[in-house]
């Protein structure tokens, strides 16, 4: 081909050099990490209930912790929480704040799925407004430069700076303060205030874990450095905090207001906490990528609110039998014969955490376990 080239004048073609591909950058491959993190965490919600729904089939009622299919369900989850820890490492805490939402998306086609449940026209839309803003989310995010070998005080530094711990401190007493006043004269204020913390935890937790998975993926020897331990114990207390939170949250108050208030205080705690440890939103700059970002940031937590707030089409049914249930004259009217179905009985997440289901599978009190590594979750 080259001599080819040369008889016809075309020598300057001769020295092309083939294309070299671009490497994939790391923020890509974090974010598809994390997206595979969350269709993990979803689908071991679905299958621990899936567990529950056969547990309500058999005779003989096991506890959940005796399931073989709730264990499994419960493995995939802790699966997607240690998948979402790579991602952590790879991608900034601005982008995977956001596209934890991508969870509910993927539990609610699970849901469709496995669960048979059926799916509203306001849920369609939200889970399109929630994909389209993980995408604007990912565009206008800053993206970190290539990574470079660091020292485990580099990385702690940013925790250990006045401003981080005067603002830690001070959100700290907030919530002490509102915790008084709620339990002294605003009982109502108590669900509200656990959230709160709830959120405020979790959110910590994640920043503890992603400078723990700095720590690990950017520096050598790891195991020799005791900031890693530290950030360890940390992570996990605050991760203890969160689900302990939740619990009386949702003891207290309504999850029709727990919930939505839990996501989306998380959305805007992760964010904040990714500036003040490591500066991200500072490179946020460009008039289109701000207004891409936040954006995308704003459909994240409206679409979250319907997704968890939203009523599937199944439950208007049910509420309609019990209303016929406590009027003698509306029970008398004739109904339409319908086959039996193991998924007669669809909810939102909101009313699945409102009724006490599935009660042969757990004892007086229900736990409810929440998701610490990112992806949005109760369990």
């Amino acid at each position: 081909l080259k001599f080819w080239f040369c008889n016809l004048g075309l020598n300057a073609l001769s020295d092309i050099e083939p294309l070299t591909p671009m490497p994939i950058p790391n923020w890509l491959i974090g974010a598809c990490i994390c997206v595979a993190s969350n269709a993990l965490t979803a689908l071991g919600l679905v299958a621990q209930k899936y567990s529950h729904m056969q547990n309500e089939l058999i005779q003989e009622k096991r506890k959940y912790y005796k399931q073989p299919l709730w264990i499994a369900g419960m493995g995939v989850f802790l699966i997607g929480q240690i998948v979402n820890l790579a991602a952590m490492a790879l991608c900034p805490q601005a982008m995977l704040s956001c596209l934890g939402g991508m969870s509910l998306v993927f539990n609610t086609i699970y849901a469709r799925i496995i669960l048979g449940e059926q799916l509203s026209l306001v849920q369609v839309l939200a889970m399109v407004s929630m994909i389209f803003g993980a995408v604007l989310v990912v565009v206008g995010a800053p993206v970190p430069d290539a990574p470079e070998m660091v020292y485990p005080g580099q990385v702690t530094a940013a925790l250990l700076q006045d401003y981080f711990v005067i603002i830690t401190l001070t959100l700290a007493m907030s919530i002490g303060v509102l915790a008084i006043v709620a339990k002294l004269n605003l009982p109502r204020l108590k669900p509200m205030v656990w959230a709160l913390t709830c959120a405020s935890c979790g959110s910590y937790s994640i920043t503890f874990f992603k400078c723990t998975a700095h720590i690990v993926a950017l520096s050598s020897h790891c195991w020799q450095h005791f900031e890693v331990y530290c950030l360890c114990v940390l992570a996990c207390w605050c991760a203890l905090m969160q689900v302990h939170t939740m619990n009386l949250a949702l003891r207290w108050g309504n999850a029709v207001t727990v919930v939505p208030t839990f996501f989306a205080l998380g959305v805007i705690f992760q964010l904040a906490l990714s500036q003040l440890a490591f500066q991200e939103l500072s490179e946020l700059k460009g008039a289109s990528r701000i207004c891409f970002f936040c954006i995308g940031v704003f459909l994240v937590v409206a679409s979250t609110i319907v997704i968890v707030t939203a009523t599937n089409p199944g439950t208007e049914a049910q509420d309609e039998d019990e209303e016929e249930q406590s009027m003698p004259l509306l029970a008398d009217r004739p109904k339409a014969a319908s086959a039996p179905s193991l998924f007669c009985r669809s909810s939102s997440l909101i009313e699945l955490l409102n009724t006490p289901e599935f009660r042969a599978s757990f004892d007086d009190e229900r736990i409810y376990t929440v998701s610490f590594t990112g992806p949005m979750g109760i369990a």
